[in-house]
């Protein structure tokens, strides 16, 4: 299975909208998105997976757009990054989610 593996910085003062989100997207798939995490402006954030979702993210319901299509929006700069940076970014906000949901607290 390919993955394709994004960082995507909005430029926008709306603090209701993530400034940084991070996409897992299956290139196999029609581009589905299998994980995407969201970083606000204020430092709350929020993640989902096929398994969970947390703050106010959640999975797409359509297959994702193409690199040179997320990098044609106005404000947008897209950047493929590493497995390895997604799964580091995943796992620090993974435990900030379970600290933040209280300790011991089964995922939902």
């Amino acid at each position: 299975m390919a993955m394709r593996y994004l960082k995507v910085v909005s430029i926008h003062g709306n603090l209701e909208e993530p400034n940084i989100c991070y996409y897992e997207d299956d290139e196999d798939d029609h581009l589905w998105t299998r994980r995407v995490m969201e970083i606000f402006p204020d430092g709350t954030f929020g993640m989902a997976s096929g398994e969970f979702e947390y703050g106010k993210t959640f999975l797409p319901t359509e297959g994702s757009i193409s690199f040179d299509e997320i990098a044609a929006e106005v404000g947008v700069v897209p950047f493929v990054i590493t497995q390895e940076e997604f799964e580091r970014i995943w796992g620090r906000l993974l435990f900030r989610m379970r600290f933040e949901k209280g300790a011991g607290e089964a995922l939902e």
